[in-house]
């Protein structure tokens, strides 16, 4: 967490499923999050793999994205 854009990107995926009350609003937020990081981001992932830092930014804030999609979808 020593990365102030992983951090902040991190807080307010954090805050919104706080904050975001409608359940609507919420679970078409959390899909479309998802399937960024699921889908869209390692559609080209062989751009990046000899690249350390961005491959395990990568795998942290998708882990982080899926905990906690995964705890607050309903």
């Amino acid at each position: 967490m020593s990365n102030p854009v992983i951090h902040d990107f991190v807080v307010l995926v954090f805050v919104y499923l706080k904050l975001v009350k409608s359940t609507g609003i919420k679970r078409s937020g959390i899909d479309q999050l998802t399937k960024l990081f699921n889908e869209r981001m390692p559609r080209n992932k062989e751009y990046f793999t000899k690249n350390n830092v961005i491959t395990e930014s990568y795998h942290f804030v998708s882990k982080v994205i899926n905990y906690f999609c995964n705890k607050y979808r309903k």
